[in-house]
């Protein structure tokens, strides 16, 4: 399966290359059409970038107190401007979308699922048939479409260097059928414009290398490499890589020194010629060449020693969105996928290792190539997440995608018998093909789907019939379950029938609040979990919202609890008012149905695995009530687990607070140990309502004063430096 024999610069496209580039157009516009603008990673900032270029025809100057993407070179959005100028993207609408930001977005964001993924409110006016804004944005985005195209046919090319026909196609598929590639083929962001340049680049290393360096074809690969680096900056990582390609063909031709030499410095002349002026601009502008300073001032940077200790964190993240992680990252797969992708990966890398270690198989320098072209543009990634907490994305090593494929098919050969290849290559490309299809219809589209309509409430829904000022008709509600322990997940189902669509956004609210009149749990949130705003509600169209409540692991228990659900504006406070059979405001939120919270098993009253720092566990708590008055002192009796020894003398703290974070109470006591009971005070000034039981640990530092341990979950990663344990009720004296 191994190509052998001169190869031509160019080969000839077989037919099964533009099946597969037109099936790569349609899954690309596919993907173009649903996202909706500004919902792919940063699109926003690169949709500032082109309308600068296009409204004030000058290059925009990066600022450390804006965080935009003025500080990158400018080819793909000159190439995103010459596209989409003829469509206008009028200032009005621009502002509009600053001010539609989904609050509640990012919601168990490490789920998959369609639960608040989006990180704007989206309603007609981003519908088919496209105008205004929305239109100059999805014709932009054709920037991209033609760069990733481009990367596509290059990556045929360079498969070819080193595969068979048919071994081609399948590394082929790989590239056009990546959900992000696709993803990124279909947005505005200049990695699809960062990859084709890559694509170029190794593609004129592979063919020169083969038919020879020349005088003229070492500037053309300067030429390539100038480019790159204004189309970004992660394809100069690839001079390494070319570099070793001009001296290993010197040395195979046994060219003189002086030959190879001159041949880099007219590479490096050209690349200079064609792209430094930009790097010259940055290094007047912003006192260093590559603009990276400025762009670390606006989004924070972190030092060497930082950046390594969150290494393992960084990794997986980079792995998820090199294959598919969407939106502002919040769109995800199942971890199963990320997880068997992992694993092949790891079976390519061995059968490569076998591959290369039999004599015979392959150019040893064309794979030393690619391998170096791979290790390169991951050196920079890990580089630049190093250096900066937004550095995570995968897709940053796109410009070596090609590589990365080339390598991951010919590793996997090397595990699969001589006569079964070709079968395993139509089953690689129909899983690659099925992939980005699956991913579409069963993540991308319903993100970014309004819920369906309803025609009636269905059988298995409890009627309520209850008015909702002049916005909704609550039709009926459906609950998961009549019982539930701490830790629990629970659906509650709403049937909302709008009368009208509103000028502000209305938020749904979802309480549950047990016997003594505490606060269990709650949940706020537009309504079709940010897919369907009221500002954007079709009157009459009933629809279905299941709202996902997570009990607290921390929720006293046993108790009984009801649902309290309503609606209201978050930025006013203002509710629409439940209305009675007379037009009149009746009540503040419907309420129905129970819930009994029963405890969960363990040694201890309320038992919790709360581990503060590695140090301290907290395995449980009890309070004897949780109906105070106000100045009236409460036990409470928290359970230690015993840890090692330490000199370090911890202290924890019981704070009672409200909404806003206003303290009633601030106590702090010294950790004994095993059971533990103290005594809470409450400050007498305190007014009737509903708070938080809010409780950390910390010690006291000769130099940094009073440092909160933070809680870490069961992966080691810091959660937070408090917690809430329940809440509590004062009432009048």
């Amino acid at each position: 399966m191994i190509a052998s024999g001169s190869l031509q610069f160019w080969r000839s496209s077989p037919r099964g290359l533009w099946v597969l580039f037109g099936l790569y157009l349609a899954l690309a516009l596919a993907y173009n059409f649903v996202f909706p603008p500004f919902e792919p990673s940063d699109e926003g900032a690169h949709f500032r970038y082109v309308r600068y270029l296009i409204e004030e025809r000058r290059f925009p100057v990066a600022r450390s107190d804006d965080r935009s993407e003025f500080h990158q070179p400018p080819l793909y959005y000159a190439l995103a401007a010459a596209v989409s100028w003829p469509f206008p993207a009028p200032a009005e609408e621009l502002d509009a979308y600053a001010g539609r930001v989904n609050p509640y977005r990012a919601f168990r964001y490490w789920e998959p699922g369609l639960d608040n993924k989006n990180l704007l409110l989206h309603g007609p006016w981003d519908l088919w048939p496209f105008h205004g804004l929305s239109l100059s944005a999805h014709i932009a985005r054709l920037a991209s479409l033609l760069t990733g195209g481009v990367t596509v046919l290059l990556t045929y090319q360079i498969a070819r260097a080193l595969v068979d026909e048919q071994t081609s196609l399948a590394v082929t598929g790989l590239v056009a059928f990546n959900p992000m590639f696709l993803a990124v083929s279909a947005s505005l962001q200049n990695d699809a414009g960062a990859a084709a340049c890559g694509a170029v680049f190794i593609w004129l290393g592979l063919k020169f290398y083969q038919s020879g360096f020349t005088v003229r074809r070492a500037g053309v690969l300067g030429l390539a490499l100038g480019l790159g680096v204004l189309m970004k900056i992660t394809v100069g990582l690839l001079i390494v890589p070319a570099v070793f390609v001009v001296g290993a063909w010197g040395r195979a031709r046994r060219q003189p020194l002086p030959r190879i030499v001159g041949y880099l410095a007219l590479m490096g002349a050209a690349a200079a010629v064609t792209g430094g002026w930009w790097y010259l601009r940055n290094q007047f502008l912003y006192g260093e060449p590559t603009a990276l300073g400025v762009n670390f001032e606006a989004y924070g940077g972190r030092s060497i020693v930082a950046g390594v200790a969150v290494w393992w964190q960084a990794l997986p993240y980079a792995w998820s969105t090199f294959w598919g992680r969407f939106g502002h990252t919040d769109v995800v797969l199942p971890d199963w996928i990320y997880l068997t992708l992992g694993v092949i990966t790891l079976l390519a890398l061995l059968g490569l290792v076998f591959r290369i270690l039999k004599s015979g198989e392959a150019d040893s320098t064309l794979m030393a190539f690619l391998i170096l072209a791979g290790v390169s543009e991951f050196a920079g990634l890990m580089g630049y997440l190093t250096l900066s907490p937004s550095g995570y994305m995968g897709r940053y090593t796109f410009p070596a995608l090609p590589a990365y494929m080339t390598l991951f098919v010919f590793g996997l050969l090397g595990l699969v018998p001589l006569r079964a290849h070709w079968f395993f290559l139509k089953a690689l490309l129909v899983a690659m093909l099925f992939f980005p299809v699956w991913t579409f219809v069963a993540y991308l589209l319903p993100v970014y789907t309004p819920p369906p309509a309803l025609p009636a409430l269905p059988p298995e829904a409890t009627p309520l019939e209850a008015t909702l000022g002049d916005v909704a008709v609550l039709k009926g509600y459906k609950v998961s379950a009549d019982h539930a322990r701490p830790g629990d997940r629970v659906y509650v189902t709403l049937y909302w029938r709008p009368l009208d669509r509103t000028e502000r956004p209305y938020s749904v609210f979802i309480h549950l609040f047990d016997r003594d009149g505490t606060l269990v749990a709650q949940r706020d949130t537009y309504p079709g979990l940010g897919r369907n705003p009221t500002t954007a509600w079709t009157p009459g169209r009933m629809f279905a919202d299941d709202y996902l409540v997570v009990i607290p692991e921390t929720a006293f228990a046993p108790t009984a609890a009801h649902w309290d659900v309503g609606l209201w504006q978050a930025d006013t406070g203002d509710r629409a008012f439940v209305l009675d059979p007379s037009g009149q405001p009746a009540a503040a939120e419907v309420s129905f149905g129970d819930l009994a919270i029963l405890p969960r098993p363990g040694s201890t009253p309320n038992p919790v695995d709360l581990n503060f720092g590695d140090a301290l566990r907290l395995t449980g708590y009890s309070l004897p009530t949780r109906v105070l008055k106000p100045g009236q002192p409460f036990d409470l009796t928290v359970y230690w687990q015993p840890t090692a020894g330490t000199s370090r003398r911890y202290l924890f703290f019981v704070h009672v607070a409200d909404a806003g974070g206003n303290l009633l109470a601030n106590n702090a006591f010294e950790v004994r140990g095993g059971e533990q009971t103290v005594q809470v005070l409450l400050s007498p000034d305190a007014p009737p309502g509903v708070y938080s039981l809010i409780f950390g640990v910390f010690y006291d530092d000769a130099q940094a004063g009073q440092v909160r341990l933070k809680i870490l979950a069961a992966d080691g990663h810091e959660v937070s430096d408090e917690v809430r344990l329940t809440g509590v009720r004062v009432v009048a004296p």
